[in-house]
């Protein structure tokens, strides 16, 4: 998996996890995309609230994705 794929897996001081693909690191906060079906809805968490960040282990693609492609889409896809 590309690093740009990758996600990770945030702990804030108020205990609400926040799980994605960081799309920005501006300023103080990071801006985390939770769902790629909605790629214009991003969380964002200060740096300074986070307790704990790990890289995920669970990919971000949405379950069944495969199963929505064409095989031609899918063939374009391997490298």
């Amino acid at each position: 998996m590309g690093d740009q794929y990758g996600s990770v897996r945030m702990v804030p001081l108020n205990g609400k996890v926040v799980a994605g693909r960081i799309v920005n690191l501006a300023g103080d906060s990071f801006r985390v995309e939770n769902d790629m079906r909605k790629p214009g809805r991003l969380t964002a968490i200060a740096r300074n609230q986070i307790v704990e960040m790990v890289v995920s282990r669970v990919s971000i693609v949405p379950k069944g994705l495969l199963h929505t492609m064409h095989k031609d889409k899918l063939l374009d896809a391997i490298p």
